[in-house]
């Protein structure tokens, strides 16, 4: 009624295949023996049985007995696993079918200590009474970096920002996040934790993720954190600079190309001595890296190559490039289509001259700078030279084959 293979210490099993191997006897499907009965559904079928009388009694535990037709008794035993083998009994003092029966129809077959009863108990003694589970309430809180500060108890020193609306996205090491907003509302700005229309500005140390998805929107200027401690050192609101710059909003980007040069020097603004020192830092730097696209900097931008141009700058000839100043038309397109006509030989070559840098063209005109022709149908030729004669400069036969 069931198959176990499970419960067995490494020696039990080979002590029990052992003893076993001598009474083993192949199941013959045409002639089943009577004290092996298999179930109609059953497919699988046995390869060798054993006789009652020479096989081992097991005690085996299961959580269930369910119904099945795999097996002659209709039932079966959910996860079944051997606890022991019980050489002290024999198979005539095994369970039988009507205990079975009776073990299957008690507590639906469930064989758990807690499902299991005896038929002269009471079953309410058994109904399992609802476990009351403790609630737990859940206290939901904010970050602690992206809760605002609170401007009550901060006494404010001077009116320096002039109640202009700043968002502090993050600091750095030496002025987190809070500092920098208990500085923006000792000195006269107000703080909110989300930029909207009426913000003067982002104020952040480090680019993160949300930083850059602002700068993606683009509607609003987002400051270094630089120029709030600039500001409060020099007791005066400095003009935005590109070296504050982490993003540039079009209006203050205009307001940069009219007043300042294209390499950050203000037109304006009295420039002193580390001014100069971070300008010409900065330029150094740009140039060490190559970069001239800086929003907060507006150097020129460098005009970018095309391939032919990369390839003639970092090589000589490049063997690759022969062709590259050529247009070919190959004798293969339909003259009023353009549409190409199947010609393997003059295919291949077309694909060789656009590989080695040549541009193809499918209809004449004055770019083409040469003609190509396959030599063997040559009429079409003369009517190609009369036609076109005027604005061809070259016709190149490919070589006739080789007759033996």
């Amino acid at each position: 009624m069931a198959r176990v293979g499970s419960g067995f210490s490494d020696d039990e099993l080979k002590d029990l295949q052992t003893i076993l191997a001598p009474y083993w006897k192949p199941y013959n499907p045409q002639d089943p023996p009577a004290e092996f009965l298999l179930a109609d559904q059953c497919k699988d079928k046995p390869h060798v049985w054993i006789e009652p009388k020479h096989s081992k009694v097991l005690e085996v535990r299961a959580t269930q007995i369910v119904l099945s037709e795999k097996y002659k008794a209709g039932y079966t035993l959910r996860f079944p696993r051997v606890l022991k083998i019980r050489n002290d009994k024999n198979f005539k003092q095994t369970m039988n079918f009507e205990e079975l029966l009776s073990l299957a129809k008690l507590s639906e077959g469930r064989l758990s200590r807690k499902g299991r009863q005896t038929v002269n108990e009471d079953p309410k003694k058994h109904v399992l009474k609802p476990r009351k589970r403790p609630i737990f309430k859940k206290n939901f809180s904010v970050a602690s970096n992206y809760l605002p500060t609170d401007p009550t108890s901060i006494k404010i020193e001077t009116d320096l920002f002039g109640k202009l609306e700043f968002c502090v996205m993050n600091g750095d090491d030496d002025f987190s996040k809070e500092d920098l907003e208990t500085l923006v509302y000792q000195y006269g700005g107000i703080c909110t934790q989300y930029p909207t229309d009426k913000t003067f500005a982002v104020i952040a140390a480090r680019e993160t993720l949300k930083v850059k998805n602002l700068q993606f929107r683009g509607e609003i200027d987002i400051i270094r954190h630089k120029w709030i401690l600039d500001c409060i050192g020099k007791e005066n609101l400095l003009s935005l600079e590109p070296r504050y710059m982490i993003h540039t909003s079009p209006s203050t980007q205009a307001i940069f190309q009219n007043d300042i040069d294209p390499f950050g020097d203000s037109f304006t603004t009295d420039t002193t001595i580390e001014n100069l020192r971070e300008i010409l830092k900065e330029i150094n730097l740009k140039k060490d890296l190559n970069t001239g696209d800086d929003e907060g900097s507006p150097l020129p931008k460098k005009p970018k190559m095309d391939n032919i141009q990369l390839s003639t700058k970092l090589f000589d000839k490049p063997f690759w490039n022969i062709f590259q100043n050529y247009v070919f038309y190959f004798d293969r397109y339909d003259f009023d289509s353009g549409n190409p006509i199947k010609y393997d030989q003059l295919e291949i070559c077309e694909k060789l001259a656009n590989f080695y840098g040549a541009k193809i063209l499918p209809m004449i005109n004055n770019k083409i700078t040469h003609i190509i022709l396959d030599p063997q149908p040559l009429d079409n030729t003369s009517a190609l030279l009369n036609r076109y004669q005027k604005i061809y400069e070259k016709i190149v036969q490919l070589p006739k084959k080789k007759t033996k």
